[in-house]
């Protein structure tokens, strides 16, 4: 059977689509498309203060991983077929996310205008070879690329170590191991923003809206997706553009509750598409704190422009003078 509903209730719109199966169905395109649920692993180190994140469930978790990590040495030989199999055997769940602040501005000719405040999480069977893995694809640009050649540093960020990898015309890259996974930073506010997490103990499950919706949310989830509208404009604000940061900070308070959510279950029976869109602004209390503001902006677009005025003199052009042969009339 299948059922779809769609509705709005209490500020928020929203849809679900359930497709279930058979008991003992054999669907071969389900069966291939079919992900492992997430174990919420990576979202225990997700910051609180994130504006919004996507993850992934990729492999399940293996009975002999323990057994695996142990023989793992200290400085693990990484081999060409260890990328496959870190993508389809290692890594549990991938979770990415993205928290306001001050972006970076790389340098070089080829490098991007700014790069924002994204973290990446991965939980693995074998966090030590995940680290070694990444940590090998990671030192190559540097190695190999720009006038000389980069080694990656070694530091700590409060009392955590960080490797620090140099990629040419982008910049800095930390990774780090936190809580039995391993985090990847584009940059350090980013790195900074997912120990805290740790350390503090105050992730994105202990938010009070996002936090709320993770728990709604099936725990069969595969996919995931959640961000705050207002917290997005915040990140959008550290660019550093005086006119994105006008424009974002009206939307920051206005939409400061509202978070746009999506998730995919895929249990071995049914598959299960939900998503909303929850804390929608109030319109007459928006229209009464900015409509003074807008009514300007709009009286200024509709100004009428002062109509430039020219004189031009213009100069009568020479007569020629006749000539005529002598003797003529």
């Amino acid at each position: 059977w299948a059922t779809f509903s769609m509705g709005i209730d209490d500020g928020s719109i929203g849809a679900r689509l359930a497709v279930r199966y058979a008991e003992n169905h054999h669907s071969i395109v389900y069966n291939l498309m079919r992900l492992p649920p997430m174990s919420r692993q990576c979202l225990a180190n997700v910051p609180k203060s994130a504006a919004a994140f996507f993850g992934i469930g990729l492999n399940p978790a293996l009975a002999q991983a323990a057994a695996d990590a142990a023989q793992t040495s200290d400085d693990p030989a990484v081999t060409g077929f260890d990328i496959p199999r870190e993508l389809f055997g290692n890594i549990r769940e991938i979770c990415a996310f993205v928290v306001p602040g001050k972006m970076s501005r790389p340098d070089g000719p080829n490098a991007p205008d700014f790069i924002p405040n994204v973290g990446i999480l991965l939980a693995a069977n074998d966090v030590a070879k995940s680290e070694a893995v990444w940590g090998q694809m990671l030192a190559i640009p540097g190695m190999v690329a720009g006038d000389e050649p980069t080694e990656p540093k070694h530091t700590k960020i409060g009392s955590t170590p960080v490797t620090i990898y140099t990629l040419p015309e982008f910049g800095k890259i930390y990774m780090a191991e936190v809580d039995h996974c391993l985090a990847i930073g584009l940059t350090r506010s980013a790195m900074k923003a997912t120990i805290r997490a740790h350390k503090k103990k105050e992730s994105i499950l202990d938010d009070e809206l996002m936090g709320k919706i993770i728990a709604g949310m099936p725990t069969d989830s595969s996919i995931m997706w959640v961000a705050n509208v207002g917290r997005l404009a915040e990140v959008a604000a550290g660019t550093g553009n005086a006119g994105v940061a006008m424009a974002a900070q009206p939307a920051a308070e206005l939409c400061g509750d509202m978070v746009a959510w999506f998730g995919l279950g895929q249990s071995p029976n049914q598959l299960t598409i939900e998503g909303a869109l929850t804390g929608l602004p109030d319109l007459n209390k928006a229209l009464k704190k900015f409509g003074p503001m807008l009514n300007t902006f709009a009286g200024m677009a509709l100004r009428p422009q002062p109509i430039r005025r020219e004189v031009v003199s213009i100069e009568p052009k020479p007569t020629r003078e006749k000539k005529t042969a002598p003797g003529g009339l």
